[in-house]
């Protein structure tokens, strides 16, 4: 018998397998054993492929073949005996025993599959059914004890209890929450939807909501004040985030104490910085390794630490897995903890306007991400300065390369980095124009980061047009 008509008979083996005709094991051994015989009948006179154990003595060859608990019997008849029939039956026992076993494995793996997705489903059904079941009566508890509470006839007695009652469901319905948004995390059920967004603004609504709760401790919360700074993020998970540490700070922080939330720029990692320090009970080394790991709680003996223990776990996940940043703790135990997560920025065709404003006056190069600032500073400029506008970092360092101006209002905190990026490109590549640095932090914080550079005319607050105007108008 020639190796071609074996090979063929190896290939069309191999296409039984994979036939979606033949449902059952059975139907494929059949099948095989068809097939043999009409290539090879001139060398096997019978090929059985069983589940049942074969004891007829007269096969050539018996062989059988276990998988997990299943086993599976072979049995060969050859017509004459010698050296290349043998070795053709030993082919054909090893192929066909391995189509086998990857057939099984096949099978396995998608009943495995669909009783995942039969699982998920299942989850996904529970989520929704709980969130309407858990949240609906949770929700009417609170609204309807603020209606008794806000009521002038209802007694100081039931008012007391009432308060109880609105508190304890408050406290229940946010613990729900939490699990709830954790079983969507896990399921990637989770809705991420990123945008450029204000994080000042974001960090307002934070204060205002954090505010009541440090307020009952005498807790003193300071907030960084950044009126531009855009970055690509969800706006709910990244404030759910911020909240979360924060409310972690009120609950950990000693009465009468400071809590600070600052926002820095690491030029190395790309990234948008923020923590959230106190000075409260601290955390010990041990606690701290398994501080993100889902139900983990740090072990102290704070009256107040009570929840869930899935929100630094919620925390971590919006951070790493829909953001791309990174979050970590540094603590020492009664010296207090600072929570830190990043924000990598993302690069974004700049936005690049030339040309508005008067052509005889003076060429101003206006980097600066707020719409409303472009707007503000475009219109107050635009009579004496032929106006050159773009949107970040990257957009700064193309329109230098190509044109020259006589003076740049920059911005420091930017979608993509910040304006010591352009400072420092304009540094490496001498550049020398002058620039006023515009924005809504303190002069002494940016001086650490923009000091040292010559081009620097000045920093001003963006709130102040006058002194802007006049700052150019002195200088050309």
């Amino acid at each position: 018998m020639k190796k071609s008509a074996t090979l063929e008979l190896l290939e069309n083996i191999e296409r039984v397998f994979d036939s979606k005709e033949l449902n059952t094991l059975d139907e494929i051994y059949s099948k095989v054993s068809q097939l043999t015989l009409e290539s090879h009948g001139d060398i096997f006179s019978e090929v059985i492929i069983s589940t049942s154990e074969i004891v007829n003595k007269s096969y050539t060859i018996v062989d059988e073949l276990s998988y997990f608990d299943m086993k599976i019997f072979f049995g060969i008849k050859i017509v004459s005996l010698d050296s290349t029939s043998s070795e053709i039956a030993q082919l054909l026992l090893y192929n066909i025993k391995c189509k086998i076993k990857r057939y099984l494995q096949i099978k396995a793996l998608n009943e495995s599959i669909k009783k995942a997705n039969e699982s998920n489903k299942a989850k996904d059904n529970f989520l929704a059914n709980m969130s309407h079941e858990l949240r609906t009566p949770l929700n009417a508890i609170s609204g309807f004890s603020q209606i008794i509470l806000m009521r002038s006839d209802t007694p100081k007695k039931i008012q007391s209890y009432v308060e109880k009652i609105s508190i304890a469901g408050n406290n229940l319905l946010e613990q729900v929450n939490t699990i709830l948004d954790f079983a969507k995390l896990e399921a990637g059920k989770m809705s991420f939807s990123p945008a450029f967004s204000d994080i000042g603004d974001i960090l307002i609504e934070c204060e205002t909501l954090t505010q009541a709760q440090a307020k009952k401790r005498n807790i003193t919360l300071h907030f960084p004040v950044i009126k531009s700074l855009n970055l690509f993020v969800d706006k709910s998970l990244f404030k759910q985030v911020v909240l979360n540490l924060i409310s972690n700070a009120i609950k950990f922080s000693h009465e009468n104490s400071n809590i600070n939330i600052k926002v820095l720029y690491d030029v190395a990692k790309k990234a948008y910085l923020f923590s959230v320090c106190d000075s409260g009970v601290g955390i010990s080394k041990e606690s701290i390794k398994t501080l993100f790991e889902p139900y983990s709680q740090a072990k102290n003996n704070h009256s107040n630490a009570k929840g869930t223990g899935l929100g630094l776990s919620i925390s971590k996940k919006i951070i790493t897995e829909l953001h791309g940043g990174t979050i970590w703790c540094e603590s020492e135990e009664n010296r207090g903890s600072c929570f830190y997560f990043s924000i990598p920025t993302v690069q974004k065709e700049p936005q690049l306007i030339q040309g508005s404003g008067t052509k005889d006056g003076v060429k101003l190069l206006i980097v600066e991400d707020s719409e409303v600032y472009q707007r503000i500073l475009s219109s107050r400029l635009k009579n004496i300065c032929n106006i050159s506008l773009t949107d970040s970092v990257l957009g700064a360092e193309k329109l230098l390369e190509k044109s020259s101006f006589d003076f740049i209002l920059l911005d420091f905190f930017l979608s993509d980095g910040t304006g010591s990026e352009v400072l420092e490109n304009m540094l490496m590549n001498s550049i020398s124009i002058p620039t006023i640095v515009i924005s809504t932090e303190d002069d002494d914080y940016l001086n650490d980061f923009v000091s040292e550079y010559d081009n620097l005319l000045e920093i001003i607050n963006k709130s102040d047009i006058d002194l802007i105007e006049a700052k150019i108008l002195e200088n050309i």
